[in-house]
């Protein structure tokens, strides 16, 4: 009898083989990269929708005369995402310590 579950000899059933070659730190890596292009998934979609609710936070100021008409308001809500997104990086960069609002009142008058 030569093989592993087949009546074959000589012949080594590959689901056996395919299961003594993976190891618990392959399968974590793989288990990790699913969850990392989900969770990728995921952030791009909470950016997308703070991006399109300053959008349209922006259109309501617009409308109702509270920001200036030369304002191009996609590019304006661009630059405060990124704005947002920089702040977030600092914010975990520093052990979450240093706060994203810190600066906020004398920075908002330069954007």
């Amino acid at each position: 009898m030569g093989g592993y579950g087949s009546g074959f000899r000589g012949q080594k059933n590959l689901a056996v083989e395919d299961c003594r070659t993976l190891s618990l730190p392959d399968l974590l890596r793989e288990k990790a990269v699913v969850s990392g292009v989900r969770l990728q998934a995921r952030i791009n979609q909470l950016h997308d929708r703070i991006e399109a609710s300053l959008r349209q936070s922006l259109r309501v100021a617009a409308s109702q005369s509270e920001l200036d008409p030369t304002i191009e308001v996609n590019a304006m809500a661009n630059l405060l995402m990124c704005f947002v997104t920089g702040r977030w990086h600092q914010f975990a960069k520093s052990g979450f310590k240093r706060m994203p609002t810190e600066l906020w009142s004398m920075q908002w008058q330069a954007l």
